[in-house]
């Protein structure tokens, strides 16, 4: 499905329990996109668009091993709760890879981001599992971090790899704002001044076997 200027597939209000699978999805602003719609499976896919996948006010969805080439964002989950999205492998977004805002107990779990301003973005989101991701070169120039939790509370942050050769200033591999967020078990480096470390402007952060400067080890300070 190739060229629409809109959505190469899309399923809205109340198009639930469908399985979207090898398809190859091409849109001028979304590859895939889904609203108001639950209970859908989206894998294996190759998608491309200036938003690859956008999972908006839709629940207990299932994003699994599609390859996304996107323009700006990866993969959207907007007000939507229960999402789990595993073995995606996003690049060429020239944003975030992952940009999750307004959604409750989601599980992004084993996903490959390379590029863009921002690895994984969790903004006014709480009681997310962020996991076992690769993450590459998510800095340009300058302010930008691998993964970024702004404003967002509970969330859990544990096992990832974050590597950044690209960013120059305001670079850290994780930022956190918000309260008793978890991190565990987060491999980092780097070559900019700040890309191996964690920024903490949050309340109450909990660190398990969290390391947090310029090593790679996962022993706390």
């Amino acid at each position: 499905i190739e060229g629409s200027t809109s959505s190469g597939i899309s399923l809205i209000s109340g198009s639930d329990k469908n399985t979207i699978i090898n398809n190859k999805a091409d849109g001028a602003t979304y590859g895939i996109y889904l609203s108001s719609s639950d209970l859908n499976t989206i894998s294996a896919n190759n998608v491309t668009g200036a938003t690859g996948i956008e999972n908006g006010n839709s629940e207990r969805s299932s994003i699994s091993g599609n390859n996304v080439s996107a323009t700006s964002q990866g993969i959207r989950i907007v007000s939507s709760d229960n999402v789990t999205a595993s073995g995606n492998v996003l690049q060429g977004h020239t944003n975030e890879g992952f940009y999750i805002t307004t959604s409750w107990y989601n599980v992004i779990n084993s996903n490959t981001t390379n590029g863009g301003s921002i690895g994984i973005f969790i903004t006014s989101a709480n009681h997310n599992i962020a996991s076992n991701n690769n993450i590459y070169n998510s800095g340009a120039a300058a302010n930008n971090y691998g993964i970024d939790v702004n404003g967002s509370n509970y969330n859990s942050i544990t096992g990832n790899y974050i590597t950044d050769t690209s960013c120059t200033t305001t670079c850290y591999a994780i930022y956190i704002s918000g309260t008793k967020n978890y991190l565990e078990g987060n491999r980092f480096s780097g070559s900019a001044a700040n890309a191996a470390s964690i920024n903490d402007a949050g309340t109450g952060t909990i660190y398990a076997g969290q390391q947090t400067n310029t090593t790679t080890s996962t022993n706390s300070d």
